[in-house]
């Protein structure tokens, strides 16, 4: 039967991973496969059981994805296995079977190649996201070129919509216990409001390379350097030639250090960088309480700075 060569017109085929494991004798099947849920599927099958080609459409409780000359060959085992043809999605919920991600419904229109069609599946995607949502942001004209697996993504990634102009390429290992994050990217009008970092600004222009590790802002150490940067903040435009930041672990704390034609800036000790700005204004409020707002603030650094500000104006 593994060699015999079968045509289906399939109406609807309905399946769960755990009933296609079963079928497979046991075979380990990619965790994400069983997150989908509830499987539906209508469409044609050419080929052999375990070597096929196929075009239909795949409903699955994340949502549908349409299938265009799509191969699966698993004649040598999953480990061994390949996949690769065209699929297109409108409203495919990423976020309901891959957690931890704060991506929901996303529109995919690309060509894909996998290969190890396990937990540890190697997959390249050639082409675009007409729509994706981010932290509850609609974004749109995403293009990817790239490869991911479960412990990073490498490739190019470019954006041409007005809140995320952004043009990428590097690497995010993102799956390891100290994420590492190797990368350059262009900003052209990133809008920092939809992305949760509206403390810095509205809107962000810069030619940023990023050599990082470490999975939080607080956890981070590596080198940041911005050249080119342009922040709307309360509507006025602020315009810096460089920014370099440089954090490491320092004795007990770390030690940030930056450098620019905004500040130069060094702190040592235990603080939470994303805390700082509220910290400082804190303890300014102390000492010049009519000149200062209070910002209130339940972080219990521990830390020395030293900070020549040359646009004091920001």
């Amino acid at each position: 039967w593994r060699n015999s060569i079968q045509q289906f017109k399939i109406n609807t085929l309905s399946s769960t991973g755990s009933d296609i494991s079963s079928i497979m004798s046991g075979m380990a099947m990619p965790k994400a496969l069983f997150d989908l849920g509830n499987l539906r599927y209508k469409g044609k099958l050419n080929g052999k059981f375990l070597n096929f080609r196929t075009e239909g459409i795949f409903r699955t409780d994340a949502g549908i994805i349409a299938l265009n000359d799509v191969k699966l060959n698993i004649e040598d085992g999953l480990e061994a296995g390949t996949l690769s043809g065209n699929i297109a999605t409108e409203n495919f919920n990423i976020g309901s079977f891959a957690q931890g991600v704060e991506i929901g419904s996303t529109a995919i229109n690309g060509r894909i190649e996998a290969q190890n069609i396990t937990n540890n599946i190697q997959l390249h995607f050639d082409g675009s996201l007409p729509s994706i949502e981010y932290k509850n942001s609609i974004f749109t004209n995403v293009l990817v070129n790239g490869t991911v697996n479960k412990e990073q993504f490498n490739g190019q990634i470019k954006s041409e919509d007005p809140n995320l102009g952004l043009s990428y390429d590097g690497t995010l290992a993102f799956g390891k216990k100290n994420p590492e994050w190797q990368f350059n990217v262009k900003l052209k009008g990133l809008n920092l409001a939809k992305l949760g970092l509206d403390e810095l600004g509205e809107t962000l222009w810069a030619d940023a390379n990023i050599d990082l590790t470490g999975g939080s802002i607080q956890a981070l150490r590596g080198d940041l350097l911005l050249d080119n940067v342009q922040i709307i903040r309360k509507g006025r435009p602020y315009n810096y030639k460089t920014i370099s930041v440089s954090k490491k672990k320092y004795r007990d704390g770390s030690r940030t250090e930056m450098y620019g034609d905004l500040a130069d800036a060094e702190i040592e000790g235990n603080v939470d960088i994303a805390q700082l700005g509220k910290i400082i204004q804190h303890n300014l409020h102390q000492i010049f309480p009519d000149k200062f707002e209070e910002s209130p603030t339940d972080s219990d650094a521990n830390f020395n700075f030293s900070v020549n500000i040359k646009k004091p104006e920001y």
